[in-house]
C-alpha cells in the first residue's frame, strides 16, 4: 500500500447458526422432527392422517420461513403480543412529578433506568466523575466526554493510525474481563446559543468600550442562531466481580479511578480528546434528552455558579408514551432504529460520515455505536464457531457450485480465525440511530431523510418496533445493555 493511501475494512459477521434452507440450527431441528413425526403417522396412521399433521406441520412451520426485515413471522407476531399484554397493563405510559405515584413527587427516569442511581467519586488522583449504578444488574457505567478532532486536515496515515488504536482499544476492553459494553454515541443537537455566548462573554472585557461590548454580543447571537451542536461520548459498563462491590458503590468506585488514567490515555492514543463527565453533566444529558424543551433552561443554570440543580432523581420526563413506532416524552416525539445488516463489501474510513455529520433536516439526531467487547478465550470460540457455521453452509449447499456470498463468507470468517490467532480482539456491535422531532407529523419526512443517509453509510436499518423506549434508553450511552433487557431476541431466534 502507498503512504498516505485509505485503508478499506470488512468482514463483519451476523451471528448465527447455519442450517436447512437459510434456517438457524434450532430451526433445521425443529423442521427434521416434524418431517419424521409426518412419516411416523403415514406410516401408522394412514394416509389421511399423515396428510392432516404434515399440514399442521407446515402450517407451523412455514412462519420460520417467511422473514420481512430479516426476522420470521414468529418473532414478529410475539413482539406485537408482548406490547399489546403491555398496553393493557397500562405499562405504556408513563406519569411522573408531584401529582403522579413517582414516591417524593420526583422526575423519576423511566424503564430500566429508574433503578439505576447516579453517585459521584474523586480519585486520589483528583479525578472526579460520575457513575451509574444498576443494582439489578450489579453494573457500574462511568462517561467521557469527547471531542474528535474529525478528518480534516489531517494526513491518512494519521487516521488509518487512529483507526488502528480505536480496534486496539476495543480489543484492550475485552482483556479487562470486566468490562461488558462500550456505547460511542454522537449526536447533534439544536444549539442553545449558551456556549456561544459564554465563549464571547470570556473573552470580553468589561473595561473595553460599551459599543465594542454591544457588537461582541449581537455577533453572538448571530452565531448561536440556527445551529447545531456536536456533542460525543463514550459511556463503559463495568459487572461488578466481588461482593463488597456489588453492595458498596464506593468500593467498585475506587477500582474504576484507579485505572482510569489507562483508560484515557488509551483513548488519547487514538486521536481523541477526553475528560470523565461529572455527576452534573450526566443528569444534563438525561435531562435534555428527555425533555427537549428543558435544554436551554437547564444549559443556562449550568453556566451559572450554582449550576443547574438538578439530581438524578428529577432528569426525567413528566410524561411519556412508548407506542409500537414512536416514543412521546414531554412534548417531543422520537423512534430508533437499529442496523440490520452492516456493509457488505469493503468500505473506508468514510463509510459513516454523512450519518454522523449534522444535518439540517434532522436537527435531534443521536447514532449509538454499541460494542460488546469480548475476552481472548470468547473471542477464539465466537471465530471458531462463525467458521464452522460457514463451512457448514458451503458444504451443505445443494447446488453445484455455492453462492459466491457462502463463500465470502467462509474466507471472510477464515480471514478472522487467524487474525484472532495473531493476537486481534473481538467485538460484537450494534448501531441504534434516534432522530427527535417536536411534532409528530415531522416524523415521515425524518424516517425517510434517515434512511437516506443509512443507505448513504451502506447500512440496511429496521425500526425497533415495540421497543422503543428501552431503544431510546439504550441509545443515550448511559449503561442500558439491550441483550440484557430484551428477552424475545433470544426467545425467538431459533
Amino acid at each position: 500500500m502507498r503512504q498516505g493511501e485509505p485503508l478499506t475494512y470488512s468482514g463483519w459477521q451476523i451471528p448465527r447458526s447455519e442450517g436447512l434452507f437459510g434456517l438457524s440450527t434450532g430451526a433445521t431441528i425443529g423442521v427434521i422432527v416434524g418431517a419424521v413425526i409426518s412419516i411416523i403417522c403415514f406410516a401408522t396412521g394412514g394416509p389421511l392422517f399423515g396428510a392432516i399433521i404434515t399440514a399442521v406441520w407446515v402450517c407451523c412451520g412455514a412462519p420460520l420461513l417467511i422473514r420481512v426485515d430479516g426476522r420470521s413471522l414468529y418473532e414478529i407476531t410475539v413482539t406485537r403480543w408482548q406490547f399489546m399484554r403491555l398496553k393493557k397493563k397500562g405499562l405504556t405510559k408513563y406519569i411522573s412529578g408531584p401529582f403522579s405515584k413517582v414516591p417524593g413527587g420526583h422526575y423519576m427516569l423511566p424503564g430500566v433506568l429508574a433503578t439505576t442511581r447516579l453517585h459521584e467519586y474523586t480519585s486520589p488522583g483528583g479525578r472526579r466523575f460520575g457513575i451509574i449504578h444498576n443494582p439489578q444488574k450489579n453494573e457500574y457505567t462511568i462517561v467521557f466526554r469527547v471531542w474528535p478532532q474529525g478528518d480534516e486536515a489531517v494526513d491518512q496515515d494519521v487516521t488509518n493510525r487512529n483507526i488502528f488504536q480505536w480496534g486496539s482499544y476495543l480489543a484492550y476492553l475485552g482483556s479487562e474481563g470486566d468490562i461488558v459494553g462500550a456505547t460511542a454515541v454522537v449526536e447533534t443537537v439544536p444549539s442553545t446559543g449558551q456556549r456561544v455566548r459564554q465563549e464571547v462573554a470570556s473573552i470580553t472585557s468589561p473595561s473595553s468600550p460599551r459599543l465594542a461590548q454591544q457588537i461582541m454580543a449581537e455577533a453572538a447571537d448571530i452565531q448561536a442562531t440556527g445551529r447545531l451542536e456536536t456533542h460525543a461520548r463514550l459511556a463503559l459498563t463495568f459487572t461488578a466481580t466481588t461482593n463488597e462491590r456489588r453492595r458498596h458503590w464506593q468500593d467498585q468506585a475506587v477500582v474504576i479511578g484507579q485505572r482510569l488514567p489507562a483508560l484515557a490515555s488509551n483513548l488519547q492514543s487514538a486521536g481523541l480528546v477526553v475528560r470523565e463527565m461529572t455527576k452534573d453533566e450526566i443528569v444534563q444529558v438525561a435531562a435534555r434528552s428527555y425533555s427537549p424543551a428543558r435544554a436551554e433552561e437547564i444549559e443556562q443554570a449550568a453556566f451559572t455558579q450554582e449550576g443547574h440543580g438538578l439530581g438524578w432523581e428529577d432528569a426525567g420526563p413528566g410524561s411519556a408514551e412508548q407506542t409500537p413506532t414512536l416514543y412521546k416524552h414531554d412534548g417531543a416525539v422520537s423512534t430508533t432504529w437499529e442496523m440490520r445488516e452492516p456493509p457488505r463489501g469493503s468500505v473506508t474510513d468514510k463509510v459513516l460520515r454523512s450519518l454522523l455529520a449534522p444535518n439540517p433536516d434532522l436537527p435531534r439526531k443521536r447514532v449509538a455505536l454499541c460494542y460488546r467487547p469480548h475476552s481472548a478465550a470468547e473471542a477464539a470460540k465466537i471465530v471458531d464457531d462463525d467458521y464452522s457455521d460457514a463451512l457448514q453452509a458451503v458444504r451443505g449447499s445443494r447446488k453445484a457450485t455455492p453462492s459466491a456470498q457462502a463463500m465470502i463468507r467462509l474466507a471472510s470468517t477464515e480471514q478472522a480465525t487467524k487474525e484472532e490467532a495473531r493476537g486481534h480482539g473481538v467485538s460484537r456491535f450494534g448501531i441504534l440511530l434516534t432522530i427527535t422531532e417536536t411534532d409528530e407529523a415531522k416524523i415521515p419526512n425524518a424516517d425517510a431523510v434517515l434512511k437516506s443517509l443509512s443507505q448513504q453509510a451502506r447500512i440496511k436499518i429496521r425500526r425497533r418496533y415495540g421497543s422503543q423506549q428501552i431503544s431510546f434508553a439504550a441509545g443515550l450511552g448511559l449503561g442500558v445493555l439491550i441483550p440484557e433487557h430484551v428477552s424475545t431476541a433470544g426467545m425467538m431466534q431459533l
